[in-house]
């Protein structure tokens, strides 16, 4: 239980030193006062632009969603999605596995949530000019460009709608099929 704590804790420390240049302390970041000497608090990822899905792959590392842009609610924002791997030193290597900034890739901005299944990521964005579900294949591995984009679920909500598609669930139901 306690390596799960940290691995959720550095996670979300990770996250949130990303977002702000000034080191974070157990104190600035909510954490029990009592608990300081359980944790080291220090930069794992950082120059990532509204980080906002995140989930973990099979050989420990991350993969993160980030909006490139004006921020999360920019109409004309795009997706990065960035493998971040320990180094050994305790802060990440960034990789950019895809990169929907770039011609003729389509990423809108606006993650909320990845899930990964197998060799399978689902990406939820919820915002800019398009609220989809976007489903890649990985490779054999996880290296720069690495993922291919199989698809994508497109929803359409009433003009004015306050909460887009922002969760995701999926399971595997067999050979290429899943439920979400």
């Amino acid at each position: 239980m306690k390596d799960y704590l940290k691995i959720a804790g550095l996670t979300a420390i990770s996250l949130a030193v990303g977002l702000s240049p000034t080191p974070a302390g157990a104190n600035n970041i909510g954490l029990d006062p009592s608990l300081q000497n359980e944790f080291s608090v220090k930069a794992f990822a950082t120059g990532l632009d509204f980080p906002d899905g995140i989930t973990q792959l099979n050989d420990g590392s991350l993969v993160v969603g980030t909006t490139e842009g004006n921020g999360f609610y920019d109409p004309n924002a795009k997706g990065q999605l960035v493998r971040l791997q320990d180094n050994g030193s305790g802060t990440a290597t960034k990789t950019i596995l895809y990169d929907g900034t770039l011609a003729g890739n389509n990423l809108s901005g606006g993650i909320s949530a990845i899930s990964t299944v197998n060799d399978y990521l689902f990406v939820t964005s919820g915002e800019g000019n398009s609220r989809n579900i976007s489903v890649f294949q990985t490779g054999a591995n996880f290296s720069a460009n690495s993922l291919t984009l199989k698809g994508s679920l497109d929803f359409s909500f009433p003009t004015n709608y306050i909460h887009s598609t922002y969760s995701e669930a999926f399971r595997q139901t067999g050979a290429g099929q899943f439920e979400l």
